[in-house]
């Protein structure tokens, strides 16, 4: 009888002991061809500099209700050339904050030398956040939802804040922010003499005011 029912014990044990173990640890959120991450930065990082070749990495779900993800940081020493395809998905972005030393209040922080393109989901800013995007790269946003509304900062939010770079605003894109929806800052000093320029072909909706400094 102890036998069988110690039997028993181990066998619920396995069948449990899974779901447990799955329930606390989210499924990797993306992907490079057949390599999966846990993070957007651990695949960020994995993407080597490789020019006029953009890799793609692909969004594989939607955050979890209570899920904590990761902001993005991409450093001007360290560019890249990504698409990021969220097939549909959307993410709520939250801890820990990126951004420069002193600045960290930002969810994706994108520095002068990167191209980027956001495409085909839906990304929302922590409540803790001040930027959902601070970009100094070549950025398009085709299809996306960018939504700032989620941040509970009593300060002035921003969805899209843009000092460098060309920035494409294409396709059904929208930009939702109880603030600023988006600016166009000229920072002549420290290497961004050139500016920035942002151009809207979108047929999505923009919630803000822009600014132009």
């Amino acid at each position: 009888m102890k036998k069988k029912m110690f039997g028993l014990i181990v066998t619920v044990m396995a069948m449990v002991f899974p779901v447990l173990v799955n329930a606390e640890t989210p499924e990797n959120i993306v992907k490079i061809g057949d390599k999966e991450y846990a993070t957007f930065q651990e695949a960020i990082d994995a993407v080597e500099n490789n020019g006029t070749t953009a890799t793609t990495i692909e969004v594989l779900r939607d955050s979890g209700a209570t899920e904590n993800v990761p902001g993005i940081m991409v450093v001007a020493s360290n560019p890249k050339n990504i698409i990021i395809d969220f097939k549909g998905h959307t993410i709520q972005f939250g801890q820990p904050l990126v951004g420069s030393t002193g600045y960290k209040s930002q969810n994706i922080h994108i520095e002068k030398g990167s191209t980027f393109v956001f495409k085909n989901g839906t990304v929302k800013i922590d409540a803790n956040a001040a930027m959902l995007f601070q970009n100094y790269a070549n950025l398009t946003l085709e299809d996306l939802t960018v939504d700032a509304t989620t941040s509970k900062r009593q300060t002035t939010v921003y969805a899209l804040s843009n000092n460098y770079g060309k920035v494409n605003i294409i396709g059904k894109t929208n930009i939702l922010s109880n603030g600023v929806a988006f600016d166009v800052y000229y920072w002549p000093k420290n290497g961004y003499k050139e500016g920035g320029q942002v151009t809207v072909d979108a047929t999505g909706n923009i919630k803000g005011k822009i600014e132009v400094t």
